[in-house]
């Protein structure tokens, strides 16, 4: 009858009060609301100490974050994936003046299935750069190798002495 355990809705419960009161037995009521009797008893059980079918408030700490905010989040990290949870908190922060930790942003990335990954390394050459590369190419294409031997070519890369400033981490779905 009930292959897996899920809440009955209140609607149902309702209805197993109504049956009750009735007269109908639990088992009766449960082939009735396609339920076990030993739910309906819990159901009814329920009803007689509470004197509602409502649920009772949930233990826990209620969620931190909004649906809005969460939505909020999410949204950003798609737009930018080079953002960092501790942006993304004082972004909350100042959008909705819901201070959170950056450890509550992260618990949310990973529920919605982002990890954090080392962005690939692609070299940034623009059509205007390129273009000039495929110029200075074809202008010195005829000469010869002492005139190359007198050149000095320099680039203009960043080199750390003491630590390296780490690599770029972005946040992308599996």
């Amino acid at each position: 009858m009930d292959p897996k355990r899920t809440e009955i809705s209140v609607e149902v419960r309702k209805n197993i009060i109504e049956l009750n009161k009735k007269g109908f037995s639990m088992r009766k009521i449960g082939e009735i609301v396609r339920r076990r009797h030993a739910s309906v008893q819990t159901v009814i059980r329920n009803y007689n100490d509470r004197g509602s079918v409502e649920n009772k408030a949930r233990c826990g700490r209620p969620t931190k974050l909004s649906n809005r905010e969460q939505r909020h989040i999410i949204r950003k990290v798609n737009s930018d994936p080079k953002i960092t949870a501790t942006e993304l908190a004082v972004d909350v922060a100042n959008t909705s003046g819901n201070i959170v930790h950056p450890i509550t942003v992260r618990r949310l990335l990973k529920k919605h299935e982002f990890q954090s990954r080392i962005a690939r390394k692609k070299p940034f050459i623009s059509i205007v750069n390129e273009q000039k590369r495929i110029e200075f190419a074809t202008l010195h294409r005829s000469k010869d190798s002492t005139y190359w031997n007198t050149l000095l070519f320099t680039d203009e890369s960043k080199f750390n002495i003491i630590q390296c400033d780490g690599k770029q981490k972005v946040l992308r779905k599996e």
